[in-house]
């Protein structure tokens, strides 16, 4: 752990001291401090999709709400409004559910949390969320999902590499739909355009 919040550390330092001399240089055009974190949770994913090669990185080893809240604390991140959960498949992440609890106690104006999901393990999504969405409701914090679904039926599987990829997609967003409220306060699908799902005859 020493080990990896070392690293961290240096590499946000760094960060900052260009970002700073950037910002001296373009004072008039730059926020000074961020407000958008992008964070890939984990590097854990049940699929091995066409278009990523995270199956190559599954073995890494990912946060620990307890470094979360140690990283976060920096003065880096005060200003920081939404922050985007991603992966991997960051509903396989055991302690999910912690790390979102550190974040919201530790950024003092997170507004969101976006999430996004490949919506494979409907019944973990769905039992997270519900956890999740506690915690965002105690600190008003909203919280979006956004589903990963880039084509229909077989292409869907196809792109996923897993058979019965769009069945259980399927399934996660007519649950959530069928009682939004208790899971998110915003739910929609992103698609990653390939050759194949542009134009399936090529």
């Amino acid at each position: 752990m020493k080990y990896t919040l070392r690293k961290v550390k240096h590499f946000a330092a760094s960060t900052l001291k260009l970002a700073k001399k950037y910002v001296r240089l373009h004072r008039k055009h730059v926020l000074e401090f961020p407000k958008t974190i992008q964070l890939p949770i984990t590097f854990a994913c049940n699929f091995d999709c066409v278009m990523c090669g995270m199956h190559h990185m599954t073995g890494r080893k990912s946060f620990t709400a307890a470094e979360l809240r140690t990283i976060l604390q920096d003065k880096l991140f005060r200003e920081v409004t939404t922050v985007g959960v991603n992966g991997g498949e960051p509903f396989l992440k055991n302690n999910l559910t912690e790390c979102i609890t550190a974040m919201a106690e530790t950024l003092p104006k997170l507004h969101s949390f976006s999430f996004i999901s490949n919506g494979y393990f409907t019944d973990i999504i769905l039992a997270k969320l519900r956890e999740i969405r506690a915690v965002c409701r105690k600190h008003n914090i909203l919280l979006h999902l956004s589903l990963s679904v880039d084509g229909v039926g077989d292409m869907q599987d196809f792109h996923r590499g897993c058979s019965g990829a769009w069945a259980h997609v399927k399934e996660t967003m007519t649950r959530i739909l069928q009682d939004r409220g208790s899971y998110v306060d915003s739910l929609d699908i992103i698609c990653t355009i390939t050759r194949h799902n542009i134009d399936p005859h090529k």
